[in-house]
């Protein structure tokens, strides 16, 4: 099936909307303090690669700074689409 440019623009917002509820769903548990950064340490550890290495800097970055990191568009230069697919503190296919 070909996709029109419309088409494909409507499914690149999409997922661009998708990406900002899971940001803005990240923020909001770890400024409730619901996420357990421990737990989250333990699941990275299996993570190889960039994506494991720029968990690892997140988690350890102050409660404050971790927040302001998920309102921009980049962490240490990674999409915020590419991490989420990895989370430590996401659920799979949340």
């Amino acid at each position: 099936m070909a996709y029109t440019l419309e088409q494909r623009q409507a499914e690149i917002a999409k997922v661009l909307d998708q990406v900002d509820r899971k940001r803005a769903m990240l923020a909001e548990r770890l400024l409730a303090g619901e996420l357990d950064l421990d737990a989250a340490r333990a699941r990275n550890a299996g993570m190889p690669g960039v994506l494991g290495a720029r968990w690892a800097e997140f988690i350890e970055l102050p409660p404050g700074e971790q927040v302001a990191a998920m309102r921009e568009p980049r962490f240490r230069g990674m999409s915020w689409q590419s991490l989420l697919q990895c989370s430590p503190f996401l659920p799979s296919g949340a």
